[in-house]
C-alpha cells in the first residue's frame, strides 16, 4: 500500500518489525522495537543481540544458559497453555 501510494507511512504498535520485514520504509514504531536497545542517557542504540552478549552476559553469567526463548517456558499439551 505505501508502494502504491494508498498510504504514506504506517504507524504501529508492533515491536516485532514486521512491516518492515514486509517490505514497508517509513514505519513510526509507538513502543519502540525488541530488536534495538537504546540508552535513555545519550540515545546511542545497539541491536538487542549485542547488548544481550556483550552487557548483560557479563554481569550475570548463567542467563545464556537459563534464560527460555519466545515461546520456550510454555507447555502447549493438550490445548491448554501452562507455564512450565
Amino acid at each position: 500500500m505505501e508502494r502504491q501510494g494508498v498510504v504514506s507511512a504506517i504507524i504501529t504498535q508492533n515491536v516485532d518489525t514486521l512491516h518492515q520485514k514486509a517490505g514497508s520504509r517509513r514505519v513510526i514504531d509507538l513502543h519502540g522495537r525488541n530488536d534495538i536497545v537504546e540508552c535513555l542517557s545519550c540515545k546511542s542504540s545497539v541491536p538487542m543481540s549485542t547488548f544481550q552478549e556483550e552487557m548483560l552476559a557479563p554481569l550475570n553469567p548463567t542467563w545464556a544458559t537459563s534464560a527460555a526463548g519466545p515461546g520456550e517456558n510454555l507447555n502447549l499439551a493438550r490445548g491448554r497453555a501452562t507455564l512450565r
